[in-house]
């Protein structure tokens, strides 16, 4: 680490007169710059291996103890570092963590893990770097190391040996940011959105302008209702300047900042990118994807079971040690006189395509990954007001007005975000109580545009007051209220026809889901998904019933569990059509 004095004349807008703290590669640029004719290496006691000490002091030491973590990398470097900070966190909850970074790469930490993480923005003045207790420098943990998970290495160097190799980054797009994105950019349920990366952080790992191009043009033929979406910006991309189709979106950097932009990329339904930030942020968010790594190992970098397929090129100077802060071709090497990395030039865009299509045709990273990912998505909602539009009162109801028995914000905002993926045409609801459920289900069919509710409720009381709410947030046209136990309905209903449900929550007695779950089946459509509440066996309200054992065993089903206080599960239909439904049986999201 570098420690330099801001001049009155920085080109960079540091303070004049405050001395800040650098990473020694960054350092170095900035020294091109002339920045500080006034510079020293600091070496601070502090610096290194803090955790061995951490892991001795007592809890009312540790209360006091404010440690700094400084990593000034990219989205792709933060996302990798996330596991284990929000394992610090937890393992260590009467320290107070800051991470040190860019302000800018801050919407990559928007995890319900990471609320605890403090955040400093990056260089740090060496004021406020001397108010820490421990200083811990991440620079340099994955830029010389090629050989493996760059998960593990963040984990390493904090001490963490014991982190799953299955570990995926935590990264969610805040629900009305994904809202926003999906106002600004609607589609019809048949209409595939697939996004391009158009570059990484450098050209040793950008793939050729012209083969994005390509990329692009072969995705429009092929699928010929389907919006191709260039990330990047229009004027920096000279070789591709003249793709102009009517379905084709440009998302320049210049108009949407880092949070819109990645809203925007929870909405692809495929994914092509080179070894950088977002194809990352989409492996993270189970979108099916391409990445094209050249002469980089791919395998060390996307994390086990990432929904992104990497690819590699051939080159006889594979695999690549290029400088990662350098966009410099190495002197002498074919780099050198093609002007590009001769791997990634050796990937072709018909390889790549036809992947990513095959990817999205055997469902690789869909309806399960996608399933995990929302929980990641929208919850668990930690901060008041972080509720969707249209249910702008759903704190202020919850519990009090809605009733002890109702979903929690997080499992009512999960299935709100579910419908919203699903788009079902016909839909129900065992259990209305005063509507809470229904209400963020009716909703996500509002916002799709099409689709009904009914919802039944033996409680003549309950019922009307569930009319009230559905009233009062003008989603009656689309939510039918009826006193009927489920059962009776279930074994006598003809509206809708048999074969026609697409989406079902069982929510009533908890001793009468199975009946239920068994009346409900010969009404399912192919692929239909049903949720189930009150699956969490260690939940007191569970009434003395191993629901979930009982699941687990109803033929033709493919189940999603999620670990709710008191437990979602998530199950497909797939006795109709056993080439549709969710991939990973039984999964904990």
């Amino acid at each position: 680490m570098i420690s330099f004095l801001a001049l009155p004349n920085d080109p960079l807008g540091l303070e004049p007169g405050v001395r800040y703290l650098f990473d020694d590669s960054i350092a170095a640029d900035f020294l091109k710059n002339d920045l500080a004719k006034d510079w020293r290496r600091e070496e601070f006691d502090r610096f290194g291996a803090v955790f061995d000490h951490l892991r001795e002091v007592t809890a009312s030491d540790a209360r006091s103890m404010r440690i700094l973590i400084i990593r000034c990398g990219g989205i792709g470097d933060l996302l990798f570092l996330t596991p284990a900070l929000a394992a610090l966190l937890e393992r260590y909850p009467e320290v107070e963590f800051t991470l040190c970074a860019f302000e800018r790469y801050r919407p990559i930490i928007a995890h319900p893990k990471l609320d605890r993480l403090q955040w400093l923005d990056y260089p740090p003045k060496m004021d406020d770097v001397n108010a820490f207790d421990a200083v811990v420098p991440l620079e340099g943990v994955v830029e010389t190391q090629h050989d493996r998970p760059a998960i593990a290495l963040f984990a390493e160097a904090m001490g963490i040996t014991d982190l799953p190799a299955t570990t995926k980054p935590l990264f969610r797009v805040p629900s009305e940011g994904l809202l926003a994105a999906q106002q600004e950019f609607p589609k019809a349920p048949s209409v595939k959105f697939y996004g391009i990366g158009l570059r990484a952080g450098h050209d040793a790992r950008t793939w050729p302008f012209e083969y994005c191009e390509q990329a692009a043009k072969l995705l429009l033929d092929r699928d010929p209702t389907c919006i191709v979406f260039l990330f990047g910006e229009r004027d920096k991309f000279p070789g591709i300047e003249g793709l102009e189709h009517p379905r084709v979106v440009w998302l320049p950097a210049a108009d949407l900042n880092l949070k819109e932009t990645l809203a925007v990329l929870g909405l692809m339904d495929g994914w092509i990118g080179p070894d950088s930030g977002l194809t990352h942020a989409a492996g993270a968010l189970g979108i099916p994807g391409v990445g094209i790594f050249g002469a980089f190992q791919w395998q060390t970098r996307l994390p086990e079971g990432s929904s992104i397929r990497g690819l590699n090129g051939y080159a006889p100077c594979a695999p690549c040690h290029h400088l990662a802060r350098s966009s410099r071709w190495v002197k002498g090497a074919p780099c050198e006189k093609a002007n590009c990395c001769i791997a990634l030039a050796a990937i072709k865009p018909d390889r790549v395509v036809g992947l990513l299509l095959k990817q999205i045709k055997d469902g690789t990273g869909d309806r399960s990954e996608r399933l995990y990912a929302m929980e990641s998505l929208f919850g668990p909602v930690a901060r008041r007001g972080d509720v969707h539009p249209e249910l702008e009162r759903a704190e202020e109801f919850h519990l009090g007005n809605w009733g002890a028995g109702a979903a929690t914000i997080e499992e009512a905002q999960f299935l709100h975000a579910l419908v919203l993926m699903l788009k079902p045409m016909y839909c129900l609801e065992t259990g209305t109580e005063t509507g809470w459920t229904a209400a963020h289900i009716g909703a996500a069919l509002e916002r799709n545009g099409k689709g009904h509710l009914v919802t039944l409720e033996i409680d003549p009381g309950r019922a009307e007051e569930a009319r009230q709410h559905l009233a009062a947030e003008d989603l009656s046209h689309r939510v039918n209220v009826l006193e009927v136990p489920a059962l009776e309905y279930l074994n006598e209903a003809k509206d809708p026809p048999r074969m026609s449900i697409d989406f079902a929550l069982l929510d009533t007695h908890i001793p009468l889901r199975l009946a239920e779950l068994h009346a409900l089946t010969p009404h399912l459509a192919p692929g239909a998904v049903v949720c189930i509440h009150d699956t969490n066996p260690a939940h007191p309200m569970r009434d003395g019933v191993n629901l979930l054992d009982d699941l687990r065993a109803v033929p033709g089903f493919t189940v999603l569990h999620l670990p709710s206080p008191r437990g979602l599960t998530v199950m497909q239909w797939e006795g109709n059509d056993k080439d549709e439904g969710l991939r990973t049986t039984d999964t904990a999201a």
